[in-house]
């Protein structure tokens, strides 16, 4: 009886066929993690680098808004300030005219009877 027991405990081949497919499965599936693991890491830094690029466009752009708003306001003032000197002189000539017409309503001097 004490040999039975002794035997049924003990390892039969079966068991050392199913451990060594589980030890080869187990390799092949840590060697596929680690392949993964790669993966993720350069995607990792993939998407690091994007994100740098994508933050530094992001400045470059604000960068050149602000130039190009004031540059137009620059440009802005500068054809306001064309329009007031435009209008100014059109002013200045009115006047000169209207002073120049004045003179044409002058009396030359004949009185006339009144009725």
């Amino acid at each position: 009886m004490e040999l039975k027991n002794i035997l049924s405990r003990q390892d039969g081949a079966e068991i050392h066929e199913k451990l060594a497919t589980y030890r080869e499965s187990l390799k092949e599936k840590s060697g596929q993690m680690k392949k993964m693991k790669n993966e993720l890491e350069e995607s990792h830094n993939e998407v690091n680098s994007l994100m740098y690029e994508v933050n530094r466009l992001k400045g470059e752009m604000a960068s050149l808004k602000q130039q190009y708003f004031e540059l137009r306001s620059a440009s802005e003032k500068e054809v306001f300030q064309e329009r007031d000197l435009a209008k100014e002189m059109i002013n200045l000539n009115n006047q000169e005219r209207e002073s120049n017409n004045m003179g044409a309503g002058l009396s030359i001097g004949i009185d006339f009877p009144r009725p």
